[in-house]
């Protein structure tokens, strides 16, 4: 139960699937997604200590725990693990939204992609069906929010983890981003990297219904419990109304800017007051499944140089690392900077220290 016991091994070069089970062993032994993917990463790499992140034998691996597809609120967490372009050494992130909800409804626990297509492809799981590799030589070159959308004008409704241009031209910190209506950013370590190293532009999958536990009443009550208290908790509710955004005002004037050269001044952070935001600049907020908060902000600039922008995925990250790290202080320029990362799919804290390098 929870567990769907199902690995999607895939071999890019040879253009092979096949289905394995997932053994007792891992399930027993290590902690949800996160915890199996480690152990499957150093199975693969444990004789291949130097091997080039870009090489196509570097393994991609998602993975998901065992309360993700289940009734259980905030339980969509999804996990990819290679060895980091960017650091060298071994690298995950970890990501939310729907995408790891529907891999888990088509049947998958952990995809485990290793090779190099000779062209762009994108990966398509439907649940009951034979997973297939696609081409994707059309959506080779198209944004993050491009890209989703052509694959569903293709496809028909289903969640997409997919690059963009910085993942391709293999940027070292290009992004993993999921979702359509609740987008996701698996940042940080390089992973949209490995994805264009191995010309995957996306993965598609196509998954309905629910994963099964063994006690049915046991869990809804406990969903019902849970989903109450993270509703009306004093945090979830500063989240629900301004989401990572309240990192910020939490740390205050411990944060350093312009590099991190300078202390910021109280007059800096009133130049990012929430309520600001919220009134001139909101426009709502969507959810990953399942959850009774909705953290993630939705925005639109209307006057200015940015009029008519509009987007969503800002958290604190874009916040401060695209804002006062680099020495801006208005939200139209933050807005339009994130909306410029997330579109390239860009790990904005990664951008945002390269960037004040040169301040």
């Amino acid at each position: 139960y929870g567990w769907r016991k199902k690995i999607l091994q895939v071999d890019l070069t040879q253009s092979k699937l096949w289905d394995e089970d997932l053994p007792d062993e891992l399930t027993d032994n290590y902690i949800g997604g996160a915890g199996i993917n480690a152990r499957l990463f150093y199975d693969i790499m444990r004789h291949h200590p130097h091997l080039d992140p870009l090489a196509p034998e570097n393994p991609l691996i998602f993975g998901c725990g065992p309360m993700v597809g289940t009734r259980f609120p905030c339980a969509s967490r999804f996990t990819v693990t290679s060895k980091s372009p960017l650091t060298g050494i071994f690298g995950d992130t970890n990501a939310g939204g729907f995408f790891p909800v529907r891999l888990k409804q088509a049947g998958y626990d952990h995809l485990v992609i290793r090779g190099k297509a000779e062209k762009p492809v994108a990966l398509l799981i439907e649940k009951g069906k034979t997973p297939r590799i696609v081409d994707a030589s059309d959506l080779w070159g198209l944004d993050i929010y491009e890209t989703d959308s052509t694959i569903h004008s293709l496809y028909g409704d289903c969640e997409t983890a997919r690059i963009g241009p910085a993942g391709e031209n293999l940027v070292r910190y290009a992004s993993i981003l999921s979702g359509s209506k609740r987008v996701s950013s698996n940042g940080r370590t390089g992973m949209g990297c490995i994805m264009g190293s191995k010309n995957l532009k996306a993965i598609i999958v196509k998954g309905s219904g629910t994963v099964p536990v063994a006690n049915e009443a046991e869990v809804e009550l406990l969903a019902n419990r849970y989903r109450d208290i993270w509703h009306k908790g004093p945090g979830t509710t500063m989240k629900r109304e301004y989401g990572t955004l309240t990192l910020l005002a939490q740390k205050g004037e411990s944060e350093r800017i312009n590099n991190e050269q300078k202390p910021i001044t109280q007059e800096q952070l009133d130049q990012y007051d929430l309520e600001e935001f919220k009134d001139k600049y909101k426009t709502g907020q969507t959810a990953c499944y399942r959850c009774p908060v909705a953290c993630s902000q939705k925005w639109e600039i209307s006057e200015g140089d940015y009029k008519g922008e509009k987007g969503d995925k800002l958290e604190y990250g874009h916040l401060f690392h695209l804002g006062p790290l680099l020495g801006i202080f208005n939200f139209p320029s933050l807005l339009h900077l994130s909306d410029i990362c997330n579109r390239m799919g860009m790990d904005c804290i990664q951008f945002g220290f390269n960037a004040a390098i040169t301040i």
